[in-house]
């Protein structure tokens, strides 16, 4: 039972509540990756909740709207970065989100009634972070959950194996609970302090308990990072120099591990959209004749003879310079001679860019027939060693306001706006789930790549969902982050990988066109991060890395928090709400005894 005091029924004046939040999300905001340090403070954190689980539990005038006001600030604050794309988004990205966190304290003031603030605030925050989480943007948004903040702590991430993300919100949650009903009242029982407690050895046990699995050298993976200004990357109309400009890149990346005397690459990577010509699925030319169009809002332009010229282009572009075999495009050979670029007159003469038996993966633009339209997803392909191309693995998790306008691109007026603002209209369609790509290394081995998008950087499916389908050696993310100059946004998806790559005991590749771009093993320690000059964001270079991977004839092998996601996920969305019933029973029949007789 929880330990009621006069500090608990006593109502906060709004002034007060008002503080109290603003001190919480304040040190919650410095405590964030990027912010005061670039894996943040995880320690700040536990002391930020302490006056939130102080503040929101006590009832009082205006409550709800108080601390949906602060946690717009917060979280606007933590997502400033959104003012370098569209400055107007911030409108959204603190307010929306905020709804939930009014939520928790809604039911954090009914909690307490029940449970001690160690078990309370746990349930009441992982309930809106979870509900936020699942409900699709604009409504729901899944960015800097609270146990983000730990990712940097090895001894406390490492239980995400078991629990994942939210568990670690539980330990933060539970600890800053306990703490603030110690503060509020000394001589609190201990067995209402006793759940913090728990929590925190529960996390410090979990991850030795649960260990990763054993790794060995997997294949050798290059990164290649064109450090392309985003502005460039979108209104150039030159995507061939492009392009050019990644192969002349990649070209010094394989003259470097040369004269290194390091192996061959198994797989080179390119980032987000990088091969800057849209794929076009075999069957889209054939659907064009039964009368498959584009939605009338799509741009402009398309034919069935430019599905086939374009279907050509890759061929060229890929297999002719990456691969070494026919050029065929008059375009491009006229833009190699103009290099004059040692690399550009061998590919000329047929030399090709990548080396014989690697394979490269690359972020593109999707064309494809869905539910009878065409339509254009975001998504990554590999291509084998002899240049082939295998199946498209496509972003899940759109950016709203970016990639879709959840449906409101049907509206004349919104195109309109979308076209002022950003020039085009955003309308990418969704993958359904995150695919498991295939390559074949160099020594003759199949590898198993879950490949995702940047986005689908800031939930867990992408990443848990693959391996409950089946063997999985490795995560691959391609991501664009140059929209966000050198912000800590870059620093907030870097927290993201890792505590992925503990969750799921996957090493994890990040490969971006602008930084962050890294190799993370399986528990989450950084093998190696693309600098240059002291920079890692905003810069062009390449990076060779060896990805460890299970053993042999493990990569089936899962975590608990593979296997227990939707459970935990069901715990912690359900049972705040079952237990508010006896909370306000508890509320109720505590004012009864506490009015005067007669």
């Amino acid at each position: 039972m929880a330990v009621f005091t006069s500090a608990l029924s006593t109502p906060a004046s709004p002034g007060q509540r008002l503080k109290t939040l603003l001190l919480a999300w304040f040190l919650l905001f410095l405590s964030g990756p990027g912010i005061l340090s670039r894996d943040g403070l995880g320690l700040l954190a536990f002391v930020a909740l302490i006056p939130w689980a102080l503040g929101s539990s006590r009832p009082g005038r205006h409550a709800f709207f108080i601390e949906w006001l602060v946690a717009s600030l917060g979280l606007g604050a933590v997502g400033f970065w959104l003012r370098h794309v569209m400055p107007a988004g911030l409108l959204w990205i603190g307010p929306f989100p905020a709804v939930y966190l009014a939520l928790a304290g809604l039911m954090l003031r009914r909690l307490v009634h029940l449970l001690p603030l160690s078990l309370a605030a746990p349930l009441a925050w992982l309930f809106a972070e979870t509900l936020r989480t699942l409900i699709d943007p604009p409504l729901g948004f899944s960015w800097m959950r609270l146990g983000v903040h730990l990712h940097n702590i090895p001894a406390l991430a490492a239980s995400a194996r078991v629990w994942g993300i939210p568990g670690l919100g539980l330990v933060l949650t539970g600890v800053a609970g306990a703490l603030a009903d110690q503060l509020r009242n000394p001589y609190t029982p201990l067995r209402s302090l006793a759940p913090g407690a728990f929590f925190l050895l529960a996390a410090l046990g979990l991850g030795h308990l649960v260990p990763a699995p054993t790794t060995v050298p997997g294949p050798r993976v290059m990164i290649v990072q064109p450090g392309l200004e985003q502005r460039r990357k979108q209104s150039s109309g030159q995507p061939l120099d492009l392009f050019l400009d990644s192969c002349a890149l990649t070209h010094e990346g394989v003259l470097a591990a040369r004269s290194r005397g390091e192996a061959p690459p198994d797989l080179i990577a390119w980032g987000e959209t990088m091969l800057f010509l849209p794929i076009i699925d075999a069957e889209l030319p054939a659907a064009w004749e039964r009368g498959v169009r584009p939605p009338a809002w799509s741009p402009g332009g398309w034919t069935r003879e430019r599905l086939v010229a374009i279907a050509a282009l890759e061929r060229s572009w890929v297999g002719g310079v990456l691969f070494g075999q026919t050029l065929g495009d008059r375009q491009l050979e006229d833009s190699l001679r103009a290099r004059r670029q040692p690399w550009a007159v061998a590919t000329l003469a047929g030399a090709p860019v990548i080396p014989l038996g690697t394979s490269f993966i690359s972020g593109a633009e999707y064309q494809v027939e869905r539910d009878g339209v065409q339509r254009r997803l975001n998504s990554l392909f590999v291509w084998n060693a002899d240049g082939t191309r295998g199946p498209a693995a496509s972003k899940v998790h759109l950016v709203p306001g970016g990639e879709q306008l959840m449906g409101l691109e049907r509206l004349g007026l919104i195109r309109r706006l979308a076209m002022d603002i950003g020039g085009y209209v955003p309308d990418l369609f969704p993958a359904e789930q995150t695919e498991v790509l295939t390559f074949t290394g160099r020594d003759g081995r199949s590898w198993r790549v879950g490949a995702s998008i940047c986005f689908d950087n800031a939930y867990d499916d992408p990443y848990s969902s693959p391996l409950r389908r089946g063997p999985l050696d490795f995560h691959l993310l391609a991501s664009n982050e140059a929209w966000y100059m050198d912000s800590w946004e870059f620093d907030q998806m870097v927290a993201f990988s890792r505590l992925e790559a503990i969750a799921t005991a996957r090493s994890f590749v990040r490969s971006t066109n602008g930084g962050v771009s890294l190799v993370l093993d399986p528990l989450g320690h950084e093998l190696a991060r693309l600098e240059v000059g002291g920079r890692d964001r905003q810069v062009a270079g390449t990076l060779r890395v060896t990805v460890p991977v299970p053993e042999p004839g493990k990569n089936g092998l899962r975590t608990p928090w593979v296997d227990l996601e939707p459970y935990w996920m069901a715990l912690w969305l359900l049972a705040g709400p079952l237990l508010v019933p006896w909370a306000s029973r508890a509320r109720r029949k505590r004012r009864n005894l506490q009015q005067p007789e007669g």
